[in-house]
């Protein structure tokens, strides 16, 4: 198993972790407390160790859930001073009673000597003040004092107050962080779904006026709708799909408006794309294009106009339109007209919440829009669809 993949293991199971710790702070204190004897400072760390996991445990599983985050403050405070004044003590105690029980039955038997009574070359020094204490038949020997159980008591109950609260907020992070994700799913599938019907109205409506009229372009123009309709009810349910796919829609969408209109139109779309093997959220694009028409005043005035223009350059895309102000865009918009501008807003708000760059410009005569969006070049994964 590679290093890397144990150091993951390790993060994801906190229990293992945590055991781990127990383990690594049983050692620091058998080190810490060798300046005599090895054997006496296993069994004192052991007696130690004991009394920080019994505080840690009850402090975590007990005082924070069943007094503080239930009681309040004072009373968890009141129960945890006098739980540490309680154990400190008797742990103390039971220290001293372990060392005295040690030099009494193990130093002064002589037929009991190991290797593990060697003394440590680099215990000259300890992490804690220690006292000393000298028996004229004996050496002098190592005991922990209450000062010592004290710092590390107190120390290991604000250690697991403060790794408990960190914990908490990690969870509740994470779960706020998905019901975000899921609020904004919701969000996304609520605002496609205003878009299909509203795209449908307006082309069952421009259909219906060729065929009552017997426009020759009537069955072009139903075989374009029907390719338009996949695009909205198939590639829109996917979180990102290829510009090319994006691009098709427009200009499918661009000859299915000019249908409609017997003269030409003064209408433009450019096209300077470096590859369109790259992704977009679908339906971005085309309600732009789709206000452009909708308030142009294309096919009612000479004077009317549309430039729409497309250009990829490194991973960003720039679009843009800009047409005239027909009597309809002069009058304003209506709130069923306005619903796909402020849909798209919407959507680059939840999709593109900081990479992108939204302009729009009114003036009397005049409306524009300039899109700067980040697009994705690479995106191994099959794209999900969304609900």
């Amino acid at each position: 198993m590679q290093i890397s993949t144990i150091i993951d293991t390790l993060i994801r199971n906190n229990k293992l972790s945590e055991c781990l710790i127990w383990i690594a702070v049983f050692g620091i204190m058998i080190v810490s407390n060798t300046a005599i004897d090895f054997r006496l400072s296993i069994l004192t760390a052991t007696s130690i160790e004991i009394g920080l996991i019994a505080i840690t445990y009850t402090d975590r599983y007990i005082l924070i859930p069943k007094l503080l985050e239930k009681k309040g403050t004072a009373i968890y405070l009141l129960v945890s001073v006098v739980m540490l004044a309680a154990m400190i003590p008797l742990f103390t105690t039971m220290d001293q009673e372990v060392t005295n029980y040690y030099i009494d039955n193990i130093i002064n038997s002589p037929d009991d000597i190991s290797l593990l009574d060697t003394n440590l070359p680099s215990e000259k020094k300890v992490f804690f003040p220690q006292d000393m204490v000298q028996d004229e038949n004996r050496d002098t020997l190592l005991i922990s004092t209450p000062t010592k159980i004290a710092v590390l008591f107190i120390c290991a109950f604000f250690l697991d107050f403060m790794l408990y609260y960190s914990q908490k907020k990690k969870k509740e992070e994470a779960i706020k962080v998905e019901l975000e994700k899921e609020r904004n799913e919701m969000e996304l599938r609520f605002l496609r779904s205003q878009i299909n019907p509203h795209f449908l109205f307006n082309s069952l409506n421009n259909i219906y006026s060729m065929v009552y009229m017997n426009d020759k372009n009537a069955p072009d123009s139903i075989l374009i709708l029907s390719e338009m309709l996949r695009y909205v009810t198939d590639e829109s349910k996917q979180s990102h799909i290829l510009l090319r796919e994006e691009i098709k829609y427009i200009e499918n969408y661009i000859k299915f408006q000019q249908f409609s209109y017997e003269n030409s139109l003064n209408l433009i779309f450019e096209k300077d794309v470096e590859s369109e093997l790259v992704y977009i959220s679908p339906m971005m694009l085309e309600p732009f294009v789709e206000n452009g028409f909708k308030y142009s005043g294309l096919g009612a005035s000479k004077d009317a106009f549309l430039r729409i223009s497309l250009k990829t350059t490194g991973n960003k895309l720039y679009f843009s339109t800009s047409n005239s102000k027909g009597s309809k865009g002069k009058k304003g918009k209506t709130e069923r007209e306005g619903v796909g501008i402020k849909n798209v807003e919407k959507r680059l708000q939840l999709l593109y919440p900081t990479t992108h760059k939204l302009e729009i410009e009114e003036t009397e005569n005049t409306f524009s829009v300039k899109l700067e969006l980040l697009i994705e070049k690479n995106i191994k994964t099959t794209v999900k669809e969304q609900g």
